[in-house]
């Protein structure tokens, strides 16, 4: 008689096994998500499709701020993706800075702007009186 053991934790190798995040088509976890939506007592009851729209939308919004933080740093020359970039990015857009008004993102700095009554004044190009140059060949004589 043959005894197979199961080595290990959790079900056995033959079972198939996928989990939420995988069948929704997703990285974020939606189990993770209804964990902390349970324990942050937002509402008495949650369900488990409410877990995984929050996080397909975490996962949205992680990616575009990612984009375009990518897209400052690459304006700017660089490779890796700072808490400036972080901040430039949602400073420009428009929709993500609406949501993002009361944040603070440590080491973030401030958006670029100087007063316009603070910056020189263009000066115009003056236009220049043309000398009469007198030609080698001409003489007082003539005139």
């Amino acid at each position: 008689m043959v005894i197979v053991t199961q080595g290990g934790k959790g079900k056995s190798s033959g079972v198939n096994t996928h989990t939420g995040a995988f069948k929704a088509g997703i990285v974020f976890s939606p189990s993770r998500v209804r964990r902390f939506l349970k324990k942050g007592r937002y509402a008495p009851r949650i369900g488990k499709t409410a877990a995984v729209y929050l996080a397909a939308v975490l996962e949205y919004l992680v990616a575009e701020v990612g984009e375009i933080s990518g897209t400052a740093a690459h304006q700017h020359k660089r490779r890796t993706i700072s808490s400036r970039f972080i901040q430039l990015a949602i400073s420009n857009d428009e929709e993500i800075h609406s949501l993002c008004a009361n944040v603070i993102i440590k080491d973030g700095g401030v958006k670029p702007h100087i007063e316009p009554e603070l910056l020189p004044k263009p000066h115009k190009p003056r236009k220049r009186k043309r000398k009469s140059v007198k030609s080698a060949n001409s003489t007082a004589d003539d005139y």
